[in-house]
């Protein structure tokens, strides 16, 4: 990897990010360490997303973020998650911005489930978890997307509206944060605000179910398809759609002119536990499922399929142990290089489309650099090369 210092005296120099590194590593293990650490120190922090539209960022989801080892009492609970940490772990940690979580009414309350087993009181968790995060963080925009069983619709949306009356945030309720479309504030928006008017509202919490009666505007509470596209959840094999494919505005009165959003699911199974070595482990094909050589081309896919339109949430498993979808969700929204470093044995492994294979690690691939063209793997005003003896490019 070379990069091209632009000046009235042209120079040369070779990137600490690969070149030089790889030249003193001795195993491809120690490579892929020092190859992933290297993109991670090239990655843009949330903190510079102020002037993005809302339809114009990527959020991490935790799928069943309320499944999670923290929470689990028992042995069965344990084989029921998806996720390592708590929510608040997960927000505060993990650099998740939306979570997915089962509703189901129990003896009267709102209770968070997966399946037949009870991961707890929904206001007591949020109260525990999501609150303390909200306070901590001013800045940081929440989503709560429901998913709810069939036959519950009123229960569950007087217990939403109840949650979100009883709960506060430095003595502001939630229902006071909550995102309201029919805000006069954004009468005028032909499309969505930026993230700093979002902020600055302080309607920092944006909250989805899945039923068409489960809804109040003044609430905050909207119907997801009225807003979203989606994919299919079941597996990662192709990307098909779930529901809404290619739609390009909301369904939201007074809000039509507005750019739809892209819901993306990405988990292979049905459990975590299948999931889990998929994910988690040494020497993953792309870096596992959530890697760059899995996600990444998987997006493109589905962006071949969906009209062009980029995920502004990617749902996974394993929130804590997945830093490359924080990765590539920062280089959707930014630009910049695509991931380099994870385990390969061919070119299609690689979100670069390049493999070393005597190293058996994703590189970047060559090209000229010339016309504007950006090598992949490469930052801008950066060439690819291949110095030669089987090292990496």
């Amino acid at each position: 990897l070379v990069q091209l210092s632009f000046s009235s005296e042209t120079t040369f120099w070779h990137s600490t990010r690969q070149q030089h590194a790889v030249s003193n590593l001795r195993s491809s293990s120690v490579a892929q360490r020092q190859l992933q650490t290297n993109n991670a120190n090239y990655g843009l922090s949330n903190n510079y997303d102020d002037d993005l539209h809302f339809h114009e960022t990527t959020f991490l989801a935790s799928h069943n973020a309320h499944a999670n080892r923290d929470e689990a009492d028992n042995f069965l609970e344990a084989l029921g998650i998806n996720q390592e940490n708590s929510i608040y772990k997960q927000l505060k940690d993990d650099g998740v911005r939306s979570l997915s979580l089962d509703l189901n009414v129990i003896n009267d309350n709102l209770t968070l489930v997966h399946g037949p087993l009870d991961y707890g009181g929904l206001t007591s968790q949020l109260e525990t978890h999501l609150v303390p995060f909200l306070e901590e963080e001013t800045d940081a925009i929440v989503t709560l997307d429901f998913q709810t069983i069939d036959g519950q619709s009123e229960q569950v949306l007087e217990g939403l509206k109840a949650m979100l009356s009883t709960l506060t945030v430095n003595n502001i309720t939630l229902a006071n944060m909550t995102f309201r479309y029919n805000d006069e504030r954004w009468a005028t928006h032909s499309d969505w605000p930026t993230l700093a008017e979002i902020r600055s509202s302080n309607q920092r919490v944006f909250i989805f179910t899945d039923k068409s009666e489960i809804v109040d505007y003044d609430y905050g509470i909207v119907f997801k398809p009225f807003v979203f596209q989606e994919n299919d959840w079941q597996g990662i094999e192709e990307c098909i759609e779930r529901y809404a494919w290619g739609v390009k505005n909301l369904s939201v009165v007074g809000k039509e002119s507005w750019t739809r959003l892209y819901f993306m699911n990405h988990f292979c199974c049905e459990t975590g536990s299948e999931s889990y070595p998929r994910v988690v482990g040494e020497d993953l094909i792309g870096g596992g499922d959530n890697g760059w050589g899995i996600l990444y081309p998987r997006i493109e896919e589905c962006m071949a399929t969906n009209g062009g339109m980029k995920p502004n949430y990617i749902s996974v498993d394993w929130v804590g142990e997945s830093p490359d979808v924080l990765e590539i969700a920062d280089y959707l929204k930014f630009g910049g290089a695509l991931g380099t470093g994870q385990t390969c044995t061919d070119d299609a492994h690689c979100a670069t489309s390049s493999c070393n294979l005597a190293f058996g690690l994703c590189q970047c691939q060559i090209c000229s650099g010339d016309d504007e063209e950006i090598c992949p793997g490469c930052l801008e005003q950066e060439v690819c090369i291949s110095p030669g003896d089987d090292q990496l490019n």
